[in-house]
């Protein structure tokens, strides 16, 4: 008990607990100044805007949360486990390779999507949702969808690398 006690007191000792803590609380400080950054824009926007633009945007938001998980295909978590053994065992020059692969089809998955929702979004908008105002933010999802799911792609790549200050922003 008195060995645990010691590394939490005084983390200087073990390399791998200091690391943990660093990584951590940069971890933790940039969430809090996303999540203060993300409560101020959503009250511009209510603001500026009013109930029905602020809830418009909120399903759109949440829509596009909901269809990056088709093209992501689960690689976020595979990348960040199969990235971090290959960098530890000296093969990063395997990475590259992987990533493109991984990125390649996320891309073609996300766009395949992204067109089928740019060109039903009128009948999504009106017959699933009974909100017509939702078309044209549907339309920006569509066009946006490919992005997203490559950056959380790369995200999950800079994960795997340890790199947590770039994942963080």
């Amino acid at each position: 008990m008195k060995k645990y006690l010691d590394k939490i007191i005084n983390p200087n000792n073990d390399k791998h607990f200091r690391e943990l803590l660093k990584g951590s609380f940069n971890g933790f400080l940039i969430r809090i100044l996303g999540m203060i950054s993300v409560y101020f824009y959503l009250f511009i926007i209510s603001n500026n805007y009013g109930a029905v633009e602020f809830g418009i945007f909120t399903l759109a938001i949440t829509i596009l949360n909901l269809l990056t998980i088709i093209p992501k295909f689960g690689f976020e978590n595979a990348l960040i486990k199969v990235v971090s053994e290959l960098s530890a065992l000296g093969r990063g020059l395997e990475i590259p390779k992987l990533i493109y692969k991984s990125i390649t089809l996320t891309f073609l998955i996300a766009c395949v999507i992204g067109v089928f929702l740019y060109f039903q979004s009128d009948n999504i908008a009106s017959y699933l949702f009974q909100k017509p105002n939702l078309s044209t933010s549907l339309k920006i999802v569509a066009l946006t969808l490919p992005f997203v799911s490559v950056l959380s792609v790369l995200a999950a790549y800079y994960r795997g690398l340890k790199k947590r200050a770039v994942y963080f922003i």
